[in-house]
């Protein structure tokens, strides 16, 4: 019975930078039999991917498989076939190798899991120093060991949303404390990215949150707002400096951060 083996090996997850080549190799095992090998990717079609996307979120139309396709390999011996791809966009990717006898019998591919091949912007192949940023830390409380709420409110007002199971917490930094940082974070402490930590409330469906309604309260005074947003961009362009943003979503899975420019 034929046999592939594929290279690199199925079910391994890589990662490559725009600019990059992969090569992928097929060996084949036992009686040579006459036939072609296919590398089955998406590799090269992130746009038909992200639009697939798209269309399932916001149509509910079911993703059809459009970013696939079957590139022939190039035989190099009675065993051996191989294709050298330039990886020339961003985006997760995935790949596997094939192998269709010319007497039409069934493909015959590569034992395990497809290889998931995650591709990077080529700035980001080196000198990558992330500054994480929690926009709500760099607010009047920035320096205090402690934080405090404002003078104005008093202890009744407190007790008043503790005998309601809430609480009162400081008021948050904003976009414009951040700001006035950029300077000793990228120019003294050499940071190129600033991961803002999440900037937006914590999405609730009619939930009272109690003593975690903290999200909600915190930006209160440090709301994101077009205004603000389009400071600190402009700001951190000048640094030359990009910027990631972590969200929260609404199930409660971790914050995956998205690269917003």
């Amino acid at each position: 019975m034929l046999k592939i083996r594929q290279f690199p090996e199925t079910g391994r997850h890589l990662l490559r930078y725009a600019g990059d080549t992969i090569e992928f190799r097929v060996q084949c095992s036992g009686t040579p039999v006459p036939g072609k090998a296919f590398l089955c990717t998406n590799i090269g079609s992130a746009a038909a991917r992200r639009a697939e996307i798209i269309e399932e979120v916001e149509e509910r139309i079911t993703a059809g498989g459009r970013d696939w396709t079957d590139i022939p390999m190039e035989r190099i011996d009675d065993f051996t076939f191989a294709i050298r791809l330039a990886l020339t966009e961003p985006g997760h990717f995935e790949a596997k190798c094939s192998f269709v006898p010319d007497d039409g019998s069934e493909p015959v591919w590569a034992e395990g899991h497809n290889i998931h091949l995650n591709v990077e912007p080529a700035a980001y192949c080196c000198a990558d120093s992330v500054y994480c940023a929690f926009v709500r830390q760099f607010g009047a409380n920035k320096n205090k060991p402690v934080s405090t709420l404002p003078h104005d409110v008093t202890e009744e007002e407190q007790k008043k949303f503790d005998d309601h199971g809430y609480a009162l917490i400081p008021a948050s930094g904003t976009f414009r404390d951040l700001i006035g940082e950029l300077d000793h974070i990228v120019n003294r402490l050499k940071c190129r990215i600033i991961h803002l930590l999440p900037v937006n409330p914590t999405p609730t469906v009619y939930g009272r949150m109690g003593r975690f309604l903290m999200f909600l309260l915190a930006f209160r005074h440090g709301k994101p707002n077009g205004s603000a947003w389009g400071e600190i961009m402009r700001t951190t362009e000048n640094h030359y400096t990009a910027i990631f943003r972590a969200t929260i979503s609404f199930r409660g899975f971790p914050p995956c951060p998205q690269q917003l420019r």
